[in-house]
């Protein structure tokens, strides 16, 4: 299945920029693993192909954010750089975004959704374009749209 190009808006290009960087140094430590203490040939060329993989997408959006932005949209073909490895780029920075979020407001801080609604739509249609399935909500989450509005509960 093709999962085509999907276009990236340049407020979210942030978001996938941290999570390259995230897969990137994950497979680094498990290469410095491997290196140093336990070879294992299979895990080694499993973790340096993440490494590539990771390297070759951050070289497409960029390292830092003094780094040109694309200029409305970041066109990303999902083929090219692996559907999954952008889905999982993404969702690990929508986890901390949105159990950040909540943590506040449950503090009682009012947290306004910001760029919130446009994350879950892009994470949903890269999910949707690759064939898999759509998340389960985690348990401890409330739904994005309850406690993420900026009114303090009574």
């Amino acid at each position: 299945m093709r999962a085509g190009t999907v276009r990236i808006h340049r407020k979210l290009v942030p978001f996938l920029r941290s999570g390259v960087k995230r897969e990137y140094a994950s497979a680094l430590r498990i290469l410095t693993f491997q290196v140093e203490t336990a070879y294992d040939s299979e895990e080694y060329d499993n973790a340096l192909g993440r490494f590539d993989n990771a390297r070759h997408l951050m070289h497409t959006v960029g390292i830092t954010e003094d780094e040109p932005s694309p200029s409305e949209y970041l066109e990303l073909d999902l083929d090219r750089y692996g559907a999954d490895l952008v889905l999982k780029c993404l969702e690990s920075e929508y986890d901390i975004e949105v159990s950040t979020r909540q943590d506040r407001s449950s503090e009682g801080f009012p947290v306004p959704l910001g760029e919130l609604p446009d994350f879950t739509r892009l994470v949903n249609e890269i999910r949707e374009r690759s064939g898999r399935p759509p998340r389960r909500q985690r348990t401890r989450w409330r739904p994005l749209t309850q406690g993420l509005s900026g009114r303090k509960r009574v």
